[in-house]
């Protein structure tokens, strides 16, 4: 009896692997999210090139400081494509293919895109940027290529 329970163990296990080698493998898509610089300072779009995924709204920005990226605390901005008076949700599908061209980043701390009440507000440091967006879930964060302000 213990045989023939080992016989029958055999055949499942045998079955199991003959299917995983016949029958095709799906792969799920990888996100392939993309951040792409504008022509002018502080452009920038995020385009979706994978499956649709969801997108925190705000954008963080990091400068190179000694070799290594440092956030800095840049506030109010976010993956929006015009000013309005409401602040914009906290995530935010992209579908596959859609592009978001994103009101540019002034370069401020505060007012970073739209004007807005902004107690303490300056002009971030000169150097080199990029921005950076998470998904909602927290898994993933795309950045874009670097780029450098000058004034």
């Amino acid at each position: 009896m213990a045989r023939l329970r080992c016989k029958d163990i055999m055949a499942s296990v045998c079955a199991v692997l003959l299917a995983t080698v016949i029958l095709p493998v799906r792969c799920a898509k990888a996100s392939a999210v993309v951040i792409e610089l504008g022509g002018g300072f502080g452009e920038f779009s995020v385009a979706n090139r994978g499956e649709a995924i969801s997108l925190n709204s705000a954008v963080a920005v990091q400068q190179l400081v000694n070799g290594e990226w440092v956030h800095v605390p840049v506030t109010n901005l976010y993956l929006r494509e015009a000013c309005r008076a409401v602040r914009p949700p906290r995530c935010r599908e992209l579908g596959p293919d859609e592009e978001i061209k994103a009101v540019r980043w002034t370069g401020n701390f505060c007012s970073s895109q739209c004007p807005g009440p902004c107690r303490l507000d300056g002009s971030a440091p000169l150097g080199t940027y990029q921005f950076a967006v998470t998904s909602c879930d927290g898994k993933e964060t795309f950045v874009s290529p670097e780029f450098r302000k000058n004034n």
